[in-house]
């Protein structure tokens, strides 16, 4: 994990987590302190480990993964959560799937209420991206959704299967947009404070502008064990 400062643009390096995080299942809180994410390992054995978790949802203090609430979930897309304001967060309802949540930190000094809910619902309670669109299979899981969002009179669009793989596309409508970004190549995008179109490609985060503007090129780092320091460890 890395910490980006979008007032200088400086990326600091964090902690590596041997595992797959999901997107759709994470957030960060207002004040940049949590981050709650759903991750998961497939390259675990349960036939080795009956017990072993492949699937969790996590509190952590960003750039480390360093769980200060730990939750299992027994089915991927399950888990996750978001931030509803500073003192709020809400984990996904799954509770017939999701283990009891595990303190790892003194719950009496969280310094935010946990609450269940829905995903989607992150979507009424968290603009500006706004859902234009979504569609069910049989059994009422959504399989895909469309989310627009507007500023400074340009419009991307994100487009999300929620089910089964739980990837996402980018792209910005044309009338607006930057034709010379390779839309089919953005593996992220979004607007930031400052109301700049923000994305990442082959693993290099941009700014656009008259010229996009790399910030950093993250094929640059490779793994190696960081044991997360002491205020990481606690609220």
């Amino acid at each position: 994990m890395l910490t980006w400062d979008l007032k200088t643009d400086t990326v600091d390096p964090g902690q590596w987590l041997k595992g797959t995080v999901k997107v759709e299942g994470a957030d960060l809180s207002p004040d940049g302190r949590y981050l709650v994410y759903e991750a998961a390992n497939y390259g675990q054995s349960r036939g080795e480990d009956p017990e072993g978790v492949m699937n969790w949802t996590a509190v952590s203090r960003p750039p480390y993964w360093t769980a200060l609430v730990f939750r299992s979930c027994h089915y991927a897309n399950s888990g996750g959560g978001y931030f509803r304001d500073r003192r709020s967060l809400v984990l996904s309802d799954s509770s017939q799937t999701n283990g009891e949540l595990e303190w790892r930190q003194s719950p009496q000094e969280c310094p935010f209420k946990v609450e269940y809910g829905s995903l989607p619902q992150r979507l009424e309670e968290r603009p500006p991206w706004q859902l234009v669109q979504s569609t069910y299979p049989e059994r009422g899981r959504m399989q895909t959704r469309i989310e627009v969002r507007t500023v400074g009179g340009r419009t991307l669009r994100r487009m999300t299967e929620v089910w089964p793989r739980g990837r996402c596309r980018w792209v910005e409508d044309p009338e607006s947009g930057n034709p010379r970004i390779p839309w089919s190549k953005v593996g992220w995008a979004d607007f930031d404070p400052r109301e700049r179109l923000v994305y990442a490609i082959g693993g290099c985060l941009y700014v656009d502008g008259v010229e996009p503007k790399m910030i950093v090129d993250l094929n640059r780092f490779e793994f190696e064990a960081v044991e997360s320091p002491a205020w990481a460890r606690g609220w």
